[in-house]
């Protein structure tokens, strides 16, 4: 009868008001821990998406600077690549600089000075 007593009062302990906020607070604690689990699934899925963004442009960067070798391993390439740098030219060539002639009219003709200010023309009458 013993043990019969005891089920009895766990079962009535099962109803009362304090086993019913206990349940509560283990349900909110649970449900806090969850919570946590999906904010931190949420920002990993996004940290993965930028990592895997970089990744993408880490990979076209390589295989442009890849195609870059590529073209300096030729000797054209790199003869190409020391001229337009350097403005290198092998024995016997000379540069020729091309203007064009609406620039060169308006860089050689007569240029207007800007007016001085009072401040300017003192100074320049002392000697300044």
């Amino acid at each position: 009868m013993r043990n019969g007593k005891r089920a009895w009062s766990f079962k009535r302990f099962l109803s009362s008001t304090p086993a019913l906020i206990l349940a509560v607070i283990v349900f909110a604690a649970m449900a806090k821990a969850v919570w946590n689990i999906h904010e931190k699934t949420v920002e990993s899925a996004d940290r993965l998406a930028q990592a895997q963004a970089a990744l993408s442009d880490l990979e076209a960067h390589k295989a442009d600077l890849q195609a870059e070798i590529g073209r300096l391993d030729t000797s054209q390439g790199l003869e190409a690549e020391l001229r337009s740098k350097y403005r290198a030219v092998k024995e016997g060539e000379s540069v020729a600089v091309i203007i064009d002639p609406a620039d060169s009219a308006s860089s050689s003709g007569p240029t207007s000075t800007p007016s001085l200010g009072w401040w300017q023309r003192a100074l320049q009458w002392v000697g300044f």
